[in-house]
């Protein structure tokens, strides 16, 4: 039997790789001191002594202050991996209602939107429907391109294309 072939990890790209600052060091202490102090109050400590012989500055307390904040946002988090967010991420108010008509529109053109393998094929028709929404009075028209392909569920490039081809135009002239 052959041994398993280890994978090499990419690092990590969010890990801060630059040395603390002597301030950024004084305020984790800072803040593990103040923890220690809520947990043991009254007692002495060794943090304490640490203290006296390295002062907190304002500084420390205010970088102390942000990490603190930061920590706290973050245990919020559920588990799992952070979801990415994009500015398409964000639902437009509309997108409801974009995505309803989307809806509909298959509903009544069966065939206008079909998945081959991975990838979607639309009809000539559906691609002047979606543009449409696009256009000035459209359903989509006070959306980006990226909030309107989402809503619709399409590519983001698919849609940009098309719209950059002008097919509304076309299809209203005829």
């Amino acid at each position: 039997m052959g041994r398993k072939k280890e994978k090499k990890r990419k690092p990590r790209e969010d890990t801060k790789t630059d040395p603390l600052t002597p301030a950024e060091v004084g305020a984790i202490t800072y803040l593990a001191g103040r923890y220690i102090e809520e947990l043991n109050p009254g007692e002495e400590d060794p943090w304490k002594q640490l203290f006296r012989i390295h002062p907190v500055t304002a500084e420390m307390k205010e970088i102390a202050q942000q990490l603190e904040q930061r920590l706290i946002e973050e245990s919020k988090r559920g588990p799992g991996r952070p979801r990415k967010v994009s500015a398409a991420g964000r639902r437009h108010p509309d997108s409801l209602a974009v995505a309803t008509a989307v809806r509909d529109y298959n509903v009544r053109h069966p065939g206008a939107m079909v998945k081959t393998g991975k990838r979607f094929r639309y009809s000539d028709d559906f691609r002047a429907f979606a543009v449409s929404l696009l256009a000035k009075g459209g359903l989509a028209q006070n959306m980006t391109l990226e909030e309107a392909a989402l809503a619709i569920g399409m590519p983001f490039n698919t849609l940009a294309e098309w719209s950059s081809q002008g097919v509304v135009e076309e299809e209203l002239e005829e």
